[in-house]
């Protein structure tokens, strides 16, 4: 199977299987995510894995590599825990055959209150392990975004057009349509006022918009 970014991606061995006894680490660059709404750490990954005995996780450091924490997919591993004989034994992690080409992510907003995080992916096998292993690609960060939308009422008028509806403190705006019609596409997961102004018409605003991830709010 290609990966997404044919020919290129990280594997544990390339054009053979994976060794015993491995224990392996993939590091991603630093990343700032402090002031972050909801940052998604996501990927796109094929596996063939000695299954329940050898595995792959994903580890973050809050501390320049001092010391490293298993995080959870937002899907969860596939194996509760790895059986004894490797370097990741008893922990949930990657293991047995992927359907093809798979996306995965973490949601890293129990993080944001650190100013820089580091992750890993590990690989580890027992003894006796050995079969093709674990291909990553198309590794990113990316914010968590929602939609608003909704219709302006200019009152007394049949052209609604020309409403300028923002969220000033992302500078994200739109202009109404000729029906009032507007939306605000790629908010900031978060909660935002959002004001509406017209020349010659009272401005107004509505407090406290909650914008979820994946998700389109009518207000």
């Amino acid at each position: 199977s290609m990966p997404p970014s044919f020919p290129y991606c990280w594997c544990t061995i390339k054009d053979a299987d994976y060794p015993p006894a491995a224990d392996g680490f993939l590091y991603m660059p630093r990343m700032y995510i402090r002031g972050c709404g909801q940052p998604i750490f996501d990927w796109y990954h094929w596996y063939d894995i000695d299954s329940a005995s050898d595995g792959g996780i994903v580890e973050i450091s809050t501390n320049d590599g001092i010391t490293w924490t298993q995080v959870t997919p937002e899907l969860g591993y596939p194996c509760p825990a790895l059986s004894p004989g490797s370097a990741l034994s008893g922990q949930p992690a990657y293991t047995g055959t992927s359907d093809g080409w798979e996306y995965a992510s973490v949601d890293l907003t129990p993080w944001v209150i650190y100013s820089e995080v580091w992750l890993r992916f590990r690989f580890a096998s027992n003894a006796t392990g050995s079969a093709p292993g674990w291909f990553i690609d198309d590794v990113g960060l990316t914010e968590a975004y929602g939609v608003i939308k909704g219709t302006v009422d200019l009152g007394y008028t049949t052209d609604e057009s020309g409403a300028t509806v923002q969220i000033a403190a992302l500078e994200n705006s739109a202009v109404s349509n000729s029906a009032g019609q507007y939306m605000l596409d790629r908010v900031k997961v978060g909660t935002w006022n959002v004001s509406c102004t017209r020349p010659g018409y009272a401005g107004q605003v509505e407090i406290g918009v909650a914008v979820a991830r994946d998700e389109t709010v009518t207000v």
